[in-house]
């Protein structure tokens, strides 16, 4: 009998997930090497760095690369981490700031320029409220999540954003842009919920929308759709699927997905991509496996739980 394939898969705790972290749910044939972490942007760097076979991914990340033909990693429509964001952003009291138009032409951070929950929160801005791309201040302490693999790394935005750099203390891109923050540097901050507990404590800075869920359910009423924040990434070896696993996922994302439940996508036989269960909030990914490792079997046996899809060999 052949020796298992393993197939090492890094992932935050997600109850979507949890039956695969938890070994409750095996394939034949393969042996799933879990790597349980919070590091996001460890995980993030490690899959771009190929460390890892599947991984929750950064769908900001996946544009960039893909854009410029860097990427060797195709999405999969599976949203282990998926919520708004108007509750993210936080403000100093001092910049006396009272709605989100205010912002405009202030001095406004995030972590990283390259990095999906920043770009939601950006789009957001400048389309509801009216924020000036050209005028605001941008400010970041990264361009992406993992700059020591790709060093000089840069975007042009198109709209006429001025980048600007986070200079000061802090060993990583989080503690320099709250730093910023609190030393008034910046006006307002873009974060995650990896911050909260940074800024939440704190006298000095509140949240620009004081009841975000009001605010958040207001805005999926209108737009009868949650932004994704990070995907599974997975292998290439169905080159094919790709034009309509894309066709089908932004219909799904422009359509009808929501903030909580889960929603069902099914793809048409011949993308065999096969059923796809979306859960909260992220995106997913393979990297090709020496051999002749079946992915298709692995795509059916995790039907339910998260779905197949492709990697160029």
């Amino acid at each position: 009998m052949a020796s298992p394939t393993k197939i090492r898969l890094a992932s935050r705790c997600y109850d979507g997930v949890l039956p695969i972290l938890r070994g409750q749910m095996r394939i034949p044939g393969f042996d799933f090497d879990i790597i349980e972490t919070e590091d996001v942007a460890g995980m993030f760097g490690g899959m771009f760095k190929g460390q890892y076979d599947v991984s929750e991914m950064s769908l900001g990340e996946l544009v960039y690369y893909t854009s410029r033909n860097q990427a060797n990693f195709v999405a999969v429509p599976v949203f282990p981490s998926r919520m708004f964001r108007h509750g993210f952003i936080f403000c100093r009291k001092a910049s006396r700031i009272r709605s989100p138009a205010e912002l405009s032409g202030r001095k406004l951070g995030f972590l990283r320029w390259v990095q999906t929950a920043a770009i939601w929160m950006r789009g957001m801005l400048v389309e509801e409220y009216g924020v000036s791309a050209k005028e605001t201040r941008w400010y970041v302490a990264a361009m992406h999540h993992w700059d020591d693999a790709d060093p000089g790394a840069s975007v042009q935005p198109r709209d006429g954003s001025a980048i600007r750099w986070i200079q000061g203390p802090g060993k990583n891109a989080s503690e320099r842009a709250c730093h910023a923050l609190f030393d008034g540097e910046l006006d307002a901050l873009g974060m995650t919920e990896s911050q909260l507990p940074l800024l939440l404590p704190s006298d000095a800075v509140k949240r620009l929308f004081e009841n975000p869920r009001e605010v958040e359910a207001s805005y999926f009423a209108r737009q009868k759709s949650c932004r994704s924040c990070t995907s599974w990434r997975c292998k290439r070896s169905w080159p094919k699927s790709v034009p309509t696993y894309r066709k089908n996922y932004f219909a799904f994302t422009h359509s009808r997905s929501s903030g909580r439940s889960a929603g069902a996508i099914r793809f048409p036989a011949s993308s065999r991509l096969g059923r796809s269960i979306i859960s909260r909030r992220s995106v997913g990914f393979l990297r090709p496996i020496p051999g002749s490792t079946d992915w298709k079997r692995i795509g059916t046996s995790l039907t339910g739980f998260f779905p197949t899809a492709t990697r160029k060999e």
